[in-house]
């Protein structure tokens, strides 16, 4: 079972992210800040990040490079209200896989998290067909794949 992250402060959605992505299947994670989503992604690797912009203390911006610092494969998803085309550009060029925009369709963001479960698949078995480790998500340069057991990059 993949495991996914959701990162948002409005309890609203990640409520209704918990519920509708559980019930196709995933386990799913939620954390109402910056600092909760460093610390839950150290505590149990996911293998997608749905992350916000704008959330108090840490920004999501801020989380999204202490994730690629850590690992740059990881796949990240940020689902926020920050709608122009300049935003979604810094998003993308920061390091996201992917951009939603609030208010969002559910059936729009379950359609890119299955891209990111589909492609997990497949980069995972190609490297256990190679007998490489690794974690799934989204090819990128570096990264080790996997969080470090000790010593993780990843700062509250």
């Amino acid at each position: 079972m993949q495991r996914i992250l959701v990162v948002d402060d409005d309890p609203a959605v990640t409520s209704v992210l918990r519920r509708g992505l559980a019930y196709e299947g995933y386990a799913v994670q939620t954390a109402a800040s910056g600092e909760e989503a460093l610390t839950a992604a150290r505590e149990r690797y996911p293998d997608l990040v749905v992350l916000d912009i704008l959330m108090p203390g840490i920004s999501g911006l801020t989380v999204l490079e202490r994730l690629r610092a850590a690992d740059a494969q990881l796949p990240v998803l940020l689902l926020t209200a920050k709608d122009t085309p300049a935003d979604e550009v810094e998003g993308l060029e920061r390091g996201a896989d992917d951009y939603v925009v609030k208010p969002f369709e559910f059936d729009v963001l379950l359609a890119r998290v299955r891209e990111f479960a589909t492609l997990s698949v497949i980069i995972s078995g190609r490297a256990a067909r190679r007998g490489v480790g690794g974690a799934p998500g989204r090819l990128h340069a570096g990264g080790s794949g996997r969080w470090p057991s000790s010593g993780c990059p990843v700062q509250p």
